[in-house]
């Protein structure tokens, strides 16, 4: 009977322990979520329980407070233990093995026995480390309570939250990036480019409503080695899919857990693993999806990817939204301006050709009136040149408005000493040697990928117009030389400059530095000049000064 009581006594005792656990605990996990609730990190919420001993002996030699509180024990009562007199026996029974960064660690389920004879249940690992130039086996213990399940879980919300809190920020900055693009493709590109790299998903995927809204077409996406792939050639028939949901106003993402098949660009099933798609929207206006999954590293499904995956779908739906607003309102200024330049090029042209038509007219009336045989013939000359010049200026107009639309180029490499020269010779055999002197400089490894006909033409243009306004003795230099990555064509006279007023005017179509047109041209020769050099990815550019001459010099690229 007396024996009966002692094992009952025994039991209650044990339960009181037990209960006193469950108290500490509740009062720890208490504590935890009221910390957790004023939003403050949990760091030092739950320490690692470290201990250190001789590898032979199991000797302690250190622990930290959350080792010596843990266990009940001062630090001093610890160091003179061994970890046997800590551990029970059978506490190794499940003892598992596995590398980390080539340490072999060892796992299991433990008993250890605090101060006061209580058994508390806990994880260990174990490995060996060097400290002070000694071997020590280092024991992190991890106690199974409640409370820090609890405290697991929360941290790992917490880590989460700030992995969320991060990912934010980044889209925000990835929405300034793209927000500076120029082009739905760019935006598209770009968007599953920095959603890969910046915002962590695996692989993405961009795909929007076609224009009868009956298919999806692909833009650009990640394709199985994790680059990216154009798919914009790639379209599909959404009947009874998941796209219905989404264009009945359903904009909760949807996502597939582990199970999803996972697909190659085409359409063979490379695996199975997660799988997110969101909407893509305008306000409420469903305008496509954006998909990921996790194929190429098969990490598991964050859980703050669905919600930043939704958002940013959204903010690529609100930028291609703005971006489509934005290259509508360019279009229709474009359009506005081509219309007002059109206006202008008409008006202009039917001003230019007054002037002939008038003195056609004029010497049309004469001839039919006259009897003198000679002034006939004089009027009829003049219709003639007058017919010339018409005729001269409709080519230009013409060639103008191919070189501004679609200009047409017959590329070659060029040595463009040679092309130079050969124009300077037909120029000097054109007119007298003594009326211009002529100072010719040219370097002969200036090559040049170019047109060699409208090249040629438009160096006639300008070496023409030098010679025009440049008085009788006056000097014409040419030169060319390379410099860096460009070739350098220079044109400069002693002629009778032009007005700073008007420096910005001589590439304007039928602008004339001679007001009073006593030298023949239609106005429109430096125009198609302008137009050439830039057909040829060139500049050209102008200095003068009146009385003085002017100095045109030509930028190309070089071709080496």
């Amino acid at each position: 009977m007396a024996y009966m009581k002692e094992i009952d006594l025994a039991q209650m005792h044990q339960r009181m322990q037990q209960l006193e656990e469950i108290e500490r605990d509740y009062r720890q996990c208490q504590e935890l979520l009221n910390y957790a609730a004023r939003s403050e990190h949990l760091n030092n919420q739950a320490n690692a329980i470290i201990l250190y001993t001789q590898p032979d002996n199991g000797h302690i030699l250190e622990t930290n407070a959350a080792g010596s509180g843990f266990l009940g024990y001062t630090p001093a009562e610890l160091l003179v233990m061994t970890i046997n007199q800590l551990e029970m026996p059978e506490s190794q029974q499940a003892l598992t093995t596995y590398v980390e960064s080539g340490i072999e660690i060892q796992l299991y389920n433990g008993r250890y026995r605090h101060r006061d004879g209580h058994e508390l249940s806990v994880q260990v690992r174990r490995w060996p480390v060097t400290r002070h130039n000694q071997t020590h086996i280092c024991y992190i213990l991890e106690e199974k309570s409640l409370y820090t399940q609890l405290w697991h879980e929360l941290r790992r919300r917490e880590d989460a939250d700030h992995q969320f809190r991060e990912k934010l920020k980044t889209l925000n900055e990835i929405t300034l990036e793209l927000g500076q693009l120029d082009s739905f493709e760019s935006i598209c590109l770009r968007g599953v480019e920095l959603g890969t790299q910046k915002l962590g998903f695996d692989r993405l995927s961009l795909w929007f409503l076609d224009a009868s809204k009956t298919r999806m077409t692909g833009t650009f996406g990640v394709d199985e080695h994790g680059r990216i792939r154009d798919e914009r050639q790639q379209s599909w028939i959404f009947e009874k899919t998941f796209i219905e949901d989404f264009i009945r106003g359903k904009q909760e993402i949807i996502i597939t857990h582990d199970s999803a098949p996972l697909y190659n660009d085409a359409s063979e099933i490379m695996g199975y693993g997660w799988h997110l798609s969101a909407p893509i929207l305008d306000g409420n206006q469903f305008m496509g999806f954006i998909s990921a999954d996790n194929l190429i590293h098969k990490q598991t499904l964050k859980s703050f990817q669905p919600e930043l995956l939704r958002l940013y779908g959204a903010t690529l739906g609100h930028l291609t939204i703005l971006n489509q607003a934005r290259q509508k309102e360019l279009t229709l200024r474009l359009e506005q301006e081509h219309t007002q330049m059109l206006e202008t090029f008409v008006a202009d042209i039917g001003h230019e050709f007054k002037t002939p038509l008038a003195v056609i007219n004029t010497s049309n009336y004469i001839v039919s009136k006259t009897q003198d045989e000679n002034k006939r013939q004089q009027h009829t000359n003049i219709i003639t040149a007058q017919v010339k010049t018409l005729d001269r200026m409709l080519e230009e107009i013409l060639e103008i408005v191919e070189l501004t639309s679609t200009p047409t180029l017959r590329v070659t490499p060029i040595a463009l000493d040679d092309l130079v020269q050969s124009i300077v010779d037909s120029f000097k055999a054109a007119m007298p040697e003594t009326q211009l002197e002529w100072q010719v400089q040219l370097e002969s490894n200036a090559v040049i990928q170019a047109d060699s006909k409208r090249l040629a033409r438009a160096l006639n243009e300008i070496i023409e117009n030098a010679i025009q306004f440049t008085p009788t003795r006056g000097v014409v230099q040419i030169s060319t030389h390379r410099n860096g990555p460009q070739v350098n064509i220079i044109v400069q006279d002693t002629g009778i400059g032009i007005p700073a007023d008007e420096i910005e005017k001589v590439f304007d179509r039928f602008y004339r530095v001679d007001k009073a047109r006593t030298i023949r041209n239609t106005g429109l020769g430096l125009a198609i000049t302008k137009l050439i050099i830039e057909a040829h990815q060139g500049e050209i550019k102008v200095e003068s000064v009146p009385g003085k001459g002017s100095r045109f010099e030509i930028v190309l690229p070089y071709a080496g």
